[in-house]
């Protein structure tokens, strides 16, 4: 039991550093979202804007839930109260 907890734990600290790039590139594309749309007022660009700055976020946001729910779910399993 302890050793699959110490396995899971440092696996979850490993891909620490890919959450947190992948959290900043989220907050990243969300101030160009707001920065874009906020200095141009044609209707072309702004929907070229909602689309390409959506889809790079739903990119960015997918892999970075995955590993949210993962790391949520393992110390919600490990913890004492956790069946």
């Amino acid at each position: 039991m302890t050793s699959s907890l110490s396995d899971s734990i440092s696996k979850a600290f490993d891909s620490l550093p890919l959450i947190l790039f992948q959290t900043i590139c989220m907050f990243g594309c969300l101030l160009l979202y707001f920065k874009m749309l906020r200095t141009t007022s044609d209707p072309k660009r702004r929907r070229f804007i909602y689309w390409g700055l959506g889809i790079l976020s739903g990119i960015a946001l997918t892999p970075l839930t995955e590993k949210l729910f993962y790391l949520a779910n393992l110390f919600i399993m490990h913890s004492p109260t956790g069946k």
